[in-house]
This record gives structure tokens, C-alpha cells and sequence, in this order.
């Protein structure tokens, strides 16, 4: 099956965000950082030879995309195996997503689901079924490696700290209530009325 929209590889690049931001620091910084460096990165694979300003993307992608994506693949693979309570199987998974990377990338085994190094290239790739074909099984392959390994790590060791974001009860007892404001007769410490 090729597929032709340019729409089914939107998901493909967006979702590999989620599983890094579950378990990196920062995951409010680490959504949007990742979606703004995988939105041209997907422009530029997806939407190449459509329009004009796909070239700009591709250029971007292709000066820029390697560097920043280490800025969050590295330290995934790092918390991910530091926190995890399997770092058997994240290890297993690092060798999974690595080598293929360098299978995807060098070509071996026939595979030619890579991204092109050329503008012109890649716009021939995108009309070539077997690309795409290949193409659609390094990003499941990527994102299996990556949702696999995100989820060997315990919900107590997230970057949330295990805890929902607008959790207000807290152990520091200096916080005013809304109650202890309202009415002045409540006690800070127990909640009683005195």
C-alpha cells in the first residue's frame, strides 16, 4: 500500500514527542521544543515538491535537524534508563533504535525508507511505493523503540514527580487556605474552628 497523503505522516513524527516528554525533565518545554523541531523535519520529508517554502524546511532539516534532535534523543535514552525499573529492555531498545538507525541510514538490506539528502531526491522518493513502504516502517519502528522503552518507567518516577500538575494539597502548612482567608475564626493548622 503507498501512501500518498501527506496527513498520515503527521502523527508518525508528532507522537514521538509524548514518550520523550513522559520522561525527560521540563515536559511542558519538552512538547512544544519537540513538535517545533518535528514540524519542519515532517515538512520537509512529507511535502516535498508541493510547495515553495518546503525548501526552506529542507534546508533547516537538513543544517539543523541531527544536532537538535540529539539535544533530546541523548538525554530520553539516559533518563529513560536511569529511571526505569526493566533497564534491561531499555537497553535492548537503545540497540534496536540505533541500529536501525544506522541500517536506515547506510542503506543495509536493501532499506531505503531513509530520508534523501537532496530536495530533488526526496520529492522522486516520495512517489516511489517501496519508499514509502519502508519509510512507514522506521517511523513504527521508532516509535515502538520509544513509547517500549517511556514506558518501563514507573509513574512515581516521572517528570511530573508522580503527581497530577494542579494537585493543590501540599505539607507546608504556611499556605493560607481559601477558607483560613474567609474566615478568620478557622485554624491554620488542624482546620478546625476554634
Amino acid at each position: 500500500m503507498t501512501i500518498h497523503s501527506v496527513w498520515f505522516w503527521a502523527p508518525m513524527h508528532m507522537l514521538q514527542a509524548y514518550p520523550m516528554a513522559r520522561v525527560l525533565p521540563l515536559p511542558d518545554f519538552i512538547i512544544p521544543f519537540a513538535h517545533l523541531l518535528w514540524v519542519p523535519l515532517y515538512i520537509a520529508e512529507h511535502w516535498a515538491g508541493l510547495a515553495d517554502p518546503v525548501v526552506t524546511a529542507f534546508d533547516f532539516s537538513k543544517t539543523y535537524g541531527g544536532p537538535l534532535q540529539s539535544l533530546i534523543m541523548f538525554p530520553f535514552w539516559y533518563f529513560c534508563h536511569k529511571k526505569s525499573d526493566n533497564k534491561t529492555l531499555v537497553k535492548i531498545m537503545i540497540v534496536l533504535y540505533f541500529g536501525f538507525l544506522a541500517m536506515s541510514v547506510n542503506g543495509w538490506f536493501g532499506f531505503i525508507g531513509s530520508p534523501k539528502k537532496t530536495y530533488e531526491d526526496q520529492i522522486a522518493a516520495n512517489a516511489d511505493p517501496e519508499f514509502n513502504r519502508h519509510h512507514t516502517l522506521l517511523h513504527v519502528w521508532y516509535l515502538a523503540c520509544l513509547w517500549i522503552a517511556s514506558l518501563t518507567v514507573p509513574f512515581e518516577k516521572l517528570a511530573t514527580g508522580g503527581k497530577a500538575k494542579n494537585d493543590t494539597q501540599s505539607d507546608d502548612k504556611s499556605q493560607y487556605t481559601y477558607s483560613s482567608i474567609t474566615n478568620p475564626e478557622v485554624n491554620i493548622e488542624s482546620g478546625m474552628q476554634d
